[in-house]
């Protein structure tokens, strides 16, 4: 089989003229007025909710609202969720069944078609591994199966991107890595499985300023394991707090400033944008915080 390769660039050959960005959780209506023109924004397609039966797309008002508010904005749309009728397994987190590459390529062509993002990243946090106890399935990948290596759950993911690329051009991201103990033997077993990706998606997240540098530090740990180039995108990063004080919406300002000033990935993505709620993480929460304006204005 020959090399495949999971280009994530557009024509000019830049992917994006930013490199500061914001996810939003859920569609963006009542949240647009903190777009800020410029800006990276990422959000998600459910595979499940637009073909619940095979064939049939039907695409949700809040999805086409969302697209119709960032237009003109650069933005990553994450695919997630494989619907029951294509899953591996039968949990909200499965991976596709290989037999079902072919309706999975169709639709990331359908969705490039009708909102036509900079860049796709395939599936969410792949690199977890599935426990019928684990809650938030739709949330993660879940490639790995029960008793399974995480090597072997790579290979999984690295032979899914090898399949379903040919079929999709450009503009692909590989699955955003969570970063525990296990996810850089995730990532040998895709690369040894046939990824070839020109750019690797990782999440990372701070919870206090001496943990500021650690998106370089697993920067650095998965350029060594891939020792091939390959650009990085830090997808989804946040400070974040069981409780919001001042001193960590202070923090949260601090890390921005830490973020524009690091030139050593291609694009920044905060989580979330606003309203999400998730462990006092947004850059908005009712009113913007002080991150947020360093947000708005970096450069």
């Amino acid at each position: 089989m020959p090399d495949i390769y999971l280009p994530v660039i557009i024509s000019d050959g830049r992917i994006f003229s930013s490199s500061l960005g914001a996810q939003v959780e859920g569609d963006l209506l009542g949240r647009e007025q903190w777009l800020v023109p410029g800006r990276i924004i990422q959000w998600a397609v459910k595979w499940d909710v637009v073909e619940r039966v095979r064939g049939v797309y039907t695409w949700p008002e809040n999805y086409d609202t969302t697209a119709r508010l960032l237009q003109g904005y650069e933005t990553i749309i994450g695919i997630k969720v494989c619907p029951p009728w294509a899953r591996l397994w039968p949990h909200a987190g499965s991976p596709p069944d290989p037999r079902y590459y072919s309706d999975l390529i169709r639709f990331i062509q359908a969705v490039q078609n009708r909102y036509h993002p900079n860049a796709i990243e395939f599936f969410n946090e792949p690199d977890c591994m599935y426990s019928p106890d684990f809650p938030f399935g739709e949330f993660f990948g879940a490639w790995v199966g029960p008793g399974e290596t995480w090597y072997a759950g790579g290979r999984r993911y690295g032979e899914a991107t090898s399949k379903v690329y040919p079929g999709l051009g450009s503009k692909l991201l590989s699955g955003a890595l969570m970063m525990h103990d296990y996810s850089l033997e995730f990532l040998r077993g895709a690369l040894d499985a046939g990824l070839r990706a020109d750019a690797i998606s990782y999440h990372t997240y701070a919870h206090n300023p001496a943990e500021f540098n650690l998106p370089e530090i697993h920067a650095a740990e998965i350029r060594a394991c891939a020792s091939n180039g390959l650009p990085l995108v830090l997808s989804e990063t946040s400070v974040t707090a069981a409780v919001d004080t001042p001193e960590l919406q202070r923090w949260q300002a601090d890390y921005v400033r830490y973020l524009i000033n690091w030139t050593g990935v291609l694009a920044k993505i905060w989580y979330s944008l606003a309203n999400n709620g998730w462990e006092n993480s947004d850059l908005v929460y009712n009113e913007p915080k002080p991150a947020y304006f360093v947000w708005k204005g970096g450069t």
